[in-house]
């Protein structure tokens, strides 16, 4: 995995240090962490709004003098420092799809109350992505996938007909046949919204940089 350069971290990680160890003029900062000022009055809240402007600084260091690359590279390791397992898992499962089939099923679950009107979504980004890669917690999938959609390694498409098999199987699955049970006991109608989920372009970045480390 192409790494940000290292002269760049390190004159961060020194501006955000001795932005940590000092303290407004006229302040020291004692062993615990609190900063006080020099005749003992505690100053509560500048350790926390120093070291919030000092970490931005850190940031804006290293934003100033970044490339392209080494600005993804950032982006994909603090993705990858939010991961945990059964999502890599899925990751590796999407990175090795065919291009004829890059792809798995995924859907919703909302109600239509009895006039026809949309009403609570029951279950969202149900997948067979999980139990396909193996995950060990197969019921948290629509978790895993929420959390990747967020971290942009992910994406949603629209419905894919080649997948109907894949389809019955997922709205077999026990979380999304509990879906639609609780609003069959509510008295209202499930309706199942069928998308797909691949990787993002920054999620075959990663993917392939894994393949090739």
């Amino acid at each position: 995995m192409v790494l940000v350069r290292r002269d760049l971290v390190g004159r961060a990680t020194a501006v955000l240090r001795s932005g940590l160890r000092s303290g407004p003029r006229g302040t020291r900062t004692s062993r615990n962490g609190a900063a006080t000022a020099v005749n003992g009055v505690p100053k509560a809240a500048s350790l926390p709004l120093q070291a919030a402007g000092a970490k931005l600084r850190a940031l804006l260091l290293v934003a100033d003098e970044q490339d392209e690359e080494a600005g993804r590279a950032a982006l994909l390791l603090r993705a990858v420092d939010h991961l945990v397992p059964d999502e890599a898992r899925i990751l590796r499962l999407l990175g090795n799809a065919v291009p004829s089939q890059p792809a798995v099923p995924l859907v919703h679950i909302s109600s239509l109350s009895r006039t026809g009107l949309p009403g609570e979504l029951l279950l969202e980004n149900a997948s067979t992505v999980g139990r396909t890669a193996g995950v060990s917690l197969p019921q948290l999938t629509p978790h895993y996938v929420a959390r990747l959609l967020e971290l942009g390694l992910v994406e949603a498409g629209p419905e894919d007909d080649r997948l109907g098999d894949e389809y019955r199987a997922l709205l077999a699955d026990p979380v999304v046949l509990a879906a639609l049970s609780r609003a069959r006991d509510a008295g209202a109608t499930p309706r199942v919204i069928r998308h797909t989920l691949a990787l993002s372009l920054l999620g075959h970045q990663l993917c392939a940089d894994a393949a090739s480390a």
